[in-house]
């Protein structure tokens, strides 16, 4: 390690020191090689850093499907026979069938026609 300076050499020590250490920086190869080395280290060279490059953006599988859920929900709330033939696909045609009552029996093979206020 140098000395300091005396105190009383001033501003022209300093300046003398400093082109001494600009001198042998500009004449050393192997000075200014560990100098970049370390201002890489920290961050602050002068050499721009490659800028990386942007992402591609992809669709996705999850949007895909969010949509086609979207769009299928519109589509059975717009569509009353797509919404019918979605439930007979998940709970089964409704059974139709037709109701007849049964008749009374009679004895004497008429059907009897009395009121039921007269009984």
């Amino acid at each position: 390690m140098r000395k300091k300076a005396k105190k009383g050499g001033g501003v022209a020590a300093v300046t003398e020191e400093a082109e001494a250490i600009l001198r042998r920086l500009v004449d050393d190869t192997h000075l200014r090689e560990a100098v970049q080395n370390l201002l890489d280290a920290v961050g602050l060279s002068d050499e721009p850093e490659p800028e990386p490059e942007p992402k591609k953006r992809r669709f996705g599988f999850g949007k895909i499907i969010v949509l086609a859920g979207l769009a299928g929900g519109g589509a059975l709330a717009a569509s009353q026979g797509l919404r019918t033939k979605v439930l007979d696909l998940l709970f089964g045609a409704e059974e139709e069938f037709e109701y007849t009552p049964p008749t009374p029996e009679s004895t004497d093979g008429e059907a009897s026609s009395t009121p039921l206020s007269a009984v």
